[in-house]
């Protein structure tokens, strides 16, 4: 059905190539898939979702010492009731074989992304993420697994990293469970 893609998000000179991985491209099923997941509360979808997108890292996850979501604007989380980077965070990681931890933080005043246009989607989420002064122990020296649902342009996610670097985080590596396949209009 898919295909597996690798590709680098820039971060400017504060930090290495963020690498992120991708079970699929954004076409054929899997929009709708993303959005019965995201909008029509089909929460169950997390775990098939997660098992794909697992293929693409060591069954054990031996390689990262954590994993993080990144974190859903409150709006969504309100109007959906959860994170879709957690849930499919907690599915890869059962049984606590890597901890799942809420290092990162959204601050506030913006607007979700899905509502931006695209020169603003890839401004709009740097400096947008934090990690809290009681959460960086958890991040400093880490090597880090940033989870999410859908890449679009890749600024939430390098942003999502940017925070997770000035924090100390040793590396980053995003995996998502598709990516748009359009040049310049993906998240």
């Amino acid at each position: 059905m898919a295909q597996r893609r690798r590709f680098l998000v820039g971060l400017g000179a504060e930090a290495p190539a963020l690498r992120v991985r991708a079970w699929a491209g954004y076409s054929g099923d899997v929009p709708e898939v993303v959005q019965r997941f995201k909008f029509g509360g089909q929460r169950r979808l997390a775990l098939p979702l997660a098992q794909r997108m697992a293929q693409l890292v060591d069954e054990d996850l031996t390689d990262f010492d954590l994993l993080c979501a990144v974190p859903t604007h409150r709006v969504r989380y309100v109007q959906r009731g959860f994170n879709p980077g957690t849930l499919l965070a907690r599915s890869l990681a059962p049984s606590g074989t890597i901890p799942t931890r809420r290092v990162l933080a959204r601050r506030p005043g913006s607007a979700p992304q899905s509502q931006l246009g695209l020169e603003e989607r890839q401004e709009a989420p740097f400096g947008l993420f934090e990690v809290a002064a009681p959460r960086r122990f958890q991040v400093k020296g880490a090597r880090i697994l940033l989870i999410d649902d859908v890449c679009t342009t890749g600024a939430t996610l390098a942003a999502s990293a940017q925070a997770l670097y000035q924090a100390s985080a040793d590396w980053v590596e995003a995996l998502v469970f598709a990516r748009s396949l359009k040049r310049g209009t993906s998240r």
